[in-house]
């Protein structure tokens, strides 16, 4: 084989390689949502601030963590401003009413709820936790839509979609607002995988001699798509077990099917947007104030 042929070869294997293992291994994968994506979930924290309560990102920002060491009890409220969860000094509770309970056991909100799940309807807890911790899926603090304008203009670039969610809790007679943001942040380039293809697909041609060398490359080829992507099948991973207790949650939690359904506000993409008039939190913390 010519020198020139065998550069070229070893530059289009490279790129073959690349390609195949590029697309959704390149986002960051963030939670256990349907795909993997590069909308990244920020929280910046409690407003008014307490002393004790504190709150972040966990499982790969698919989850709020809310951590009460105030001594007293919080309430989250849901989409419709219902008691959804409680957590204190007696540990974590959901309320089994709340559409809340049902929407988040969903990556993406549903359209619809069934009645059994009443805003108004008197609270029913179960015990979810032992701890003054809670963690819970919100679609309030997640981007599911199509890709908005500035990004679909410039993907390289970060871009804040959400600048300002919010979630509504309850201190006392206190109104708290759990506050962040959704960021756009661009995936990395593919270029340094690209180069490390061709230096390990020319280790390859070099090793191999003969009738030996394409089993030579097909080795390597299987190997660096096994290495290029323990990311995405640590994600996927995480996001079959998410949808697994989901759906074990739907068929067997007691009381999902049958009558009526009401509608979930549409609520993913822009906090609060479709609740009633007045419902929205700041409403709440002026009546506080007033």
């Amino acid at each position: 084989m010519r020198p020139a042929s065998g550069a070229l070869r070893v530059v289009v294997a490279a790129a073959v390689l690349v390609g195949a293992t590029a697309g959704p291994a390149a986002a960051h994968v963030i939670g256990a949502g349907a795909q993997p994506t590069n909308y990244r979930t920020g929280v910046r924290g409690v407003e008014p601030a307490v002393p004790g309560l504190e709150a972040r990102t966990v499982a790969a920002g698919d989850r709020l963590e809310l951590v009460n060491g105030t001594g007293q009890e919080v309430l989250v409220l849901g989409y419709r401003l219902e008691p959804y969860l409680r957590v204190g000094p007696d540990g974590a509770f959901e309320n089994r009413r709340s559409p809340s309970a049902y929407a988040n056991r969903f990556a993406t909100a549903p359209a619809s709820i069934p009645a059994e799940f009443d805003p108004a309807a008197a609270p029913q807890w179960r015990r979810i936790g032992d701890q003054p911790r809670v963690a819970w899926h919100d679609h309030r603090a997640h981007w599911t839509g199509p890709d908005p304008q500035a990004v679909t203009a410039a993907r390289g670039r970060r871009h804040v979609v959400v600048p300002n969610w919010q979630i509504p809790l309850r201190l006392g007679e206190r109104t708290l607002l759990l506050e962040g943001d959704v960021t756009w942040v661009p995936g990395p380039s593919p270029w340094p995988w690209a180069l490390a293809a061709v230096a390990v697909f020319a280790a390859a041609l070099a090793a191999g001699r003969g009738s030996r060398r394409p089993h030579v490359l097909a080795l390597v080829a299987l190997g660096g798509r096994g290495r290029r992507r323990p990311h995405d099948r640590g994600a996927a991973s995480l996001r079959r077990a998410a949808l697994g207790r989901a759906e074990r949650d739907v068929h067997h939690g007691g009381g999902l099917g049958g009558g009526r359904a009401g509608r979930l506000p549409a609520a993913p993409r822009i906090p609060f947007r479709g609740q009633p008039q007045g419902s929205d939190p700041r409403d709440l913390m002026r009546q506080d104030a007033g």
